[in-house]
């Protein structure tokens, strides 16, 4: 792969305005080098996969990110999500969240929204927006989340905010399909870690307990810098930035 070539994030937006503040914004913390901007769900499915006007564009060339509005033009964000849900996340990613990401949704809403504005204009870093956000007693609303990670389906819904130290604070009711047979091959191949080795392996210390033959049903909490799936510790946190 020609290093030139490669794009790291692929950016979605119709709306000019939206689209000029997160280039903005991105170049301002040097999150992506290689960007490709498409206008419509259309246009970056054909990027995607290398079709249509992106005939011949070698698919390792990435991109390693997609970023995208949900309402926009030809196919909406939702659709183009499920549609390129044969694009995996990028290998250096593979480690922290397992190689079969397939589809992840998010409907959110954060208030106050102003309180980043300083971030988008580039006349703040994330530091000061978070504290900016923290004292005004800033939240985000969960209103639903969908994940196809390998086997698994995952839907919920919650809340969440930041405390002092800009970690997250709050909960996630998640309900978790096809589980069983995942955690059958964790117990055949030693997988199975405990509690505080990350979250995988306190899905499986909280899932190694349960009974259910159907879906199940955890809580994923936020709490005094410890992530925690029902009432087992998972992980650590980290500030926000």
């Amino acid at each position: 792969m020609n290093e030139t070539d490669a794009i790291e994030l692929l950016l979605v937006e119709d709306n000019p305005q939206d689209l000029e503040l997160a280039l903005r914004a991105l170049r301002k913390a040097n999150f992506a080098n290689r960007i490709h901007v498409a206008r419509d769900g259309a246009e970056a499915l054909d990027f995607v996969f290398g079709q249509g006007a992106y005939t011949g564009r070698k698919l390792v060339d990435g991109p390693k990110v997609i970023l995208l509005d949900l309402k926009l033009p030809k196919i909406d964000g939702l659709d183009l999500v499920i549609e390129a849900d044969d694009v995996h996340i990028a290998p250096e990613l593979k480690p922290a969240f397992g190689p079969d990401i397939k589809t992840f949704r998010l409907d959110a809403m954060i208030s106050p929204g102003t309180s980043f504005d300083g971030v988008l204009s580039g006349h703040t870093d994330w530091r000061a927006a978070m504290e900016n956000w923290r004292t005004r007693h800033g939240g985000m609303l969960v209103n639903s989340v969908a994940i196809g990670w390998g086997k698994l389906d995952i839907a919920g819904k919650g809340a969440m905010t930041a405390d002092e130290l800009h970690r997250p604070v709050g909960a996630l009711q998640l309900r978790i399909g096809g589980w069983q047979p995942l955690l059958q091959q964790a117990q055949q191949h030693g997988w199975l870690k405990g509690a505080k080795g990350g979250l995988a392996a306190g899905f499986f210390a909280f899932a190694g307990n349960m009974q259910d033959s159907g879906p199940l049903t955890a809580t994923l909490g936020f709490k005094d810098g410890v992530m925690s799936i029902g009432s087992v510790p998972a992980d650590l946190l980290s500030p926000l930035y």
